[in-house]
């Protein structure tokens, strides 16, 4: 019986210790019914592992970026323009500054910090005030143009000097982008690998189309002359076949208050159809002009021209009085004067509201900011340089920066208010008794 017994109990072991198959997600949730793991690839687990090896530690004390998430995307094949939530520390006492960029980006966006507009201290490395001890939840905007041809642009991008960065870019559909560390992800790239202070990145137009199929781009001037009433502009579009040739004919859309006057150089007909404006070439010329107008107070943008991968370009603003001009996103300033401008533009998606100033009206404002951080508060000191417009300029109005407490303000021949009971963020106006002549300058120190 005592034998029986013992052989019922060995029988009852082993089928207790039965190996079974389970189908794997029904292994991932007997293994860890919390979920508080990931099922990864093995060569993203490498990956990680390589990054967790050369990302530098956080610094025992200071200010720092901790993490960053970059979100970038290719426009027209001509930029990058970049978005990002990033995490600062600050281990000290006080206000203290954190490296945010080994060196300013071409073009810097918005920055926020804690939903409130971010100071900067300028230099290499660009910093950003932390202005007292914890950790601080910010966002910033940055972007960078694409220098090359129609084989393939390049350019070094600057990253965030973050403990920890992720990045995610998108292109267009029509090109690829090659990095060291960049692999596919869906539609789009992301970053496997430490990149260090920048990135350097080689977008070829596309690369990622098909290989039969005619691939071209259009390379546009649009010149327009700033006056009351129409405006007179000259279009010019030189197209670039990488692959097969350019459309005889062109199919465009014009944008808003955009009117086509007259036909130049390289163009055999146009017609208005209901899709927009065909433009028949003349003997496939590689370069067409058109004459127009555009109507007052419609915005300036580049003319859409269907299949193309890439159309962007220049724009030139030029007219006899001052011209007030807001370039969005992708518009690049090249220069010229108070009366002329000239933007690198990366396509036809925005337009820009250009206003010609009064002859009486308008001042310029310069000003050069430094930046001093002492153990528990910061200093801010800003020099402004106005130059008066066309009349004599009586009253100048001014506005803190947002929870920022003015001390001082100082001003040759003006009467400057009293400014160390007013609350942060406060506005405040200087007083000039004599009047500032046109063209002459103030220097104020705030």
């Amino acid at each position: 019986m005592r034998l029986a017994a013992l052989l019922l109990a060995g029988a009852l072991l082993a089928a207790a210790e039965q190996p079974v198959l389970l189908p794997l997600p029904e292994l991932m949730k007997a293994l860890d019914p919390a979920r508080e793991w990931l099922l990864l690839p093995q060569a993203d687990v490498q990956a990680l592992e390589s990054a967790a090896k050369l990302a530098p530690a956080p610094p025992a004390s200071g200010a720092f970026l901790a993490s960053a998430s970059v979100r970038a995307r290719v426009v027209d094949g001509r930029e990058v323009v970049f978005t990002a939530d990033f995490t600062a520390c600050n281990r000290g006492d006080g206000p203290a500054l954190a490296a945010l960029f080994a060196a300013a980006p071409a073009r810097l966006g918005a920055i926020s910090l804690g939903g409130q507009p971010a100071v900067l201290a300028p230099g290499a490395p660009l910093r950003l005030l932390l202005p007292r001890a914890g950790r601080f939840a910010g966002t910033l905007g940055w972007s960078v143009p694409l220098d090359g041809d129609i084989q393939r642009r390049s350019e070094r991008l600057p990253l965030p000097l973050a403990g920890g960065l992720s990045l995610q870019l998108a292109g267009d559909g029509r090109g690829t982008a090659v990095a060291a560390g960049l692999v596919r992800d869906g539609d789009g790239w992301r970053l496997a690998a430490p990149a260090g202070t920048a990135l350097d990145l080689a977008w070829l137009p596309g690369g990622s189309g098909d290989g039969d199929a005619p691939l071209f781009g259009a390379e546009q001037t649009l010149t327009v002359q700033m006056q009351d009433g129409p405006r007179p502009l000259r279009w010019e579009v030189r197209l670039e076949a990488r692959r097969g040739s350019a459309p005889a004919t062109l199919l465009v859309t014009l944008p808003p208050g955009f009117t086509c006057t007259a036909a130049q150089a390289g163009v055999a007909q146009l017609a208005a159809t209901a899709e927009g404006l065909a433009i028949t070439r003349a003997a496939d010329a590689p370069l067409i002009a058109i004459d127009g107008l555009l109507a007052p107070g419609a915005p300036v943008a580049l003319p859409r021209i269907a299949g193309a991968a890439w159309q962007g370009g220049t724009v030139a603003l030029a007219g006899d009085r001052a011209l007030a001009c807001d370039p969005p996103a992708g518009w690049r300033p090249r220069g010229g004067s108070a009366t002329a401008r000239s933007f690198a533009v990366a396509g036809p998606d925005a337009g820009m509201a250009v206003t010609p100033l009064a002859a009486d009206a308008g001042l310029a404002v310069a000003t050069s900011t430094a930046v001093a951080v002492g153990p528990q508060r910061a200093t801010l000191d800003q020099v402004l340089t106005v130059r008066a417009g066309g009349t004599r300029l009586f009253r100048l109005p001014l506005q803190l920066p947002a929870g920022w407490r003015a001390t001082a303000l100082r001003g040759e021949g003006a009467l400057v208010p009293a400014v160390e009971d007013l609350a942060p963020g406060a506005a405040l106006a200087v007083e000039l008794p004599g009047g500032l002549a046109p063209g002459a300058e103030l220097s104020l120190l705030l």
